[in-house]
């Protein structure tokens, strides 16, 4: 299970586009608490209010105690001017104690007061208390010293900017679940097109006859779709020129071959004749194994729904209607419902049967469901195992090409074993054959189970 989480999220483009969705999820977050991860700070807007607020007021509290001298009407006066969230008024002494360092967001408060009144250090205190809670307001405290020694003790409610937490709780989980939602939605309609377009080239891979895909999706899914019909097409077209030649000159040979074994009979010598003869037969054989081949590529066979359990047995029968020693493991299943072109499978397993016998003596044949080797999909594992000599390893290979024979002796057009691969990988498949350890020849078809 931890080995397909695996492959699921390092191979497919679902994946990939929640990973890439999510790294630019968490690159905004760390972009937004490096900018605002400060805390509550004051409003840029609202800082200068409140700085120009303070100093007005103190410019107003000392020209009333120049006026009317005592901290009283001062106060009265200054009183007269405040506003909800504002109050001022001038004490004997500050609100605030004397600090030695101050905090960021105070020490810009004072910084700016020091410059718009000339004051000392000393005689401008700030203090900012942030909100603690929703429910709360931020607060801010400032007092100047004024000429005569008093203080102008203001209180304010400064807007501050909202902390980057609480401006994402609900942003953040809602924008992430849509961005995801949609590119969901987008990524799944374009992989249908893509994994659509998938099965349909591994069906046009095994050979059968598939109706132009209908264009959908973005351009670059239509343009794809589009360019796949079009190889489809002239690859039909390339395999039919290529039958139709083939079928043109084995129709053309044959013709030649009836003519010279009219010639043949006139010949004197009966062991030339005979000779001669015999490698007319051979030719006329492997012509019409050519022209068979060339027919089946030409007419591809429909794919329909068959029984392959069912369809060995068939040939078993058969083999053992002609007296032949083939027979079907007892432990293969009942039956195996599979997709295929049963004429052409059912050729080629025939072939690989016949070849047992001819050089096996007999032939036991069995079906399994299997894993391929390679790590991929389950397979349909068909085995046929004779008991001949085998064939040496250097020439496994080789027996699959067309016309090769292993003895001049025997007979055979040697095209068996080549329709009987070509075949199988028409599947979707392969076929090997291996040696039994001196005991005889297996061979291995391996098909795709869906």
């Amino acid at each position: 299970m931890t080995a397909y989480w695996q492959h699921w999220w390092s191979r497919t483009m679902a994946a990939q586009l929640i990973l890439v969705l999510f790294g630019a999820m968490i690159a905004y977050q760390v972009a937004s608490l490096i900018v605002l991860g400060r805390g509550d700070v004051i409003h840029p807007v609202s800082r200068r209010h409140v700085i120009a607020q303070a100093v007005d007021m103190w410019r107003l509290a000392g020209a009333q105690l120049q006026a009317v001298p005592g901290a009283a009407q001062a106060s009265q006066v200054l009183a007269a001017l405040d506003r909800p969230g504002t109050h001022v008024r001038v004490a004997a002494a500050s609100d605030i104690e004397p600090h030695q360092a101050l905090p960021g967001e105070e020490a810009n408060l004072h910084a700016s007061l020091l410059a718009r009144t000339g004051l000392a250090a000393d005689a401008v205190r700030v203090r900012f208390e942030p909100a603690e809670g929703d429910d709360q307001e931020a607060r801010l405290a400032i007092s100047m010293r004024l000429a005569d020694g008093h203080w102008m003790n203001s209180a304010q409610q400064p807007m501050t900017k909202f902390p980057w937490w609480r401006s994402n709780r609900f942003s953040l989980p809602m924008t992430t679940l849509l961005v995801l939602a949609l590119g969901f939605a987008f990524v799944h309609g374009t992989l249908r097109a893509i994994r659509k377009l998938a099965r349909v080239a591994e069906r046009v891979g095994r050979g059968e006859q598939v109706a132009p895909l209908p264009l959908s999706g973005p351009r670059e899914t239509r343009e794809l779709t589009a360019s796949f019909d079009a190889m489809r097409q002239r690859l039909a077209r390339h395999i039919e020129d290529q039958a139709q030649l083939i079928g043109t000159i084995t129709h053309d040979l044959r013709t030649l071959i009836a003519t010279l074994r009219l010639r043949a009979e006139l010949v004197d010598d009966a062991d030339l004749r005979t000779a001669m003869q015999r490698t007319l037969v051979d030719m006329e054989q492997m012509v019409e194994q050519s022209l068979r081949m060339a027919s089946d590529e030409a007419h591809a066979e429909a794919t329909t729904e068959t029984d392959l359990a069912g369809l060995l047995r068939d040939i078993a029968a058969e083999q053992g209607a002609l007296g032949q020693d083939v027979r079907l493991h007892a432990t293969a299943p009942a039956s195996v419902p599979y997709r295929c072109r049963p004429l052409g499978l059912r050729r080629a397993l025939t072939n690989l049967v016949e070849n047992a016998v001819r050089y096996g003596s007999r032939a036991r044949i069995g079906i399994e469901h299997a894993r391929a080797e390679a790590g991929g999909g389950a397979v349909l594992r068909i085995v046929i195992d004779d008991d001949g000599p085998g064939i040496a390893p250097a020439q496994l290979d080789n027996v699959f090409k067309p016309f090769f024979r292993l003895d001049r002796a025997v007979g055979g057009t040697g095209l068996g074993l080549t329709i009987a691969r070509s075949c199988v990988e028409a599947h979707g498949g392969s076929l090997q054959l291996h040696n039994r350890g001196g005991s005889g020849l297996r061979a291995v078809a391996l098909l795709p189970a869906s």
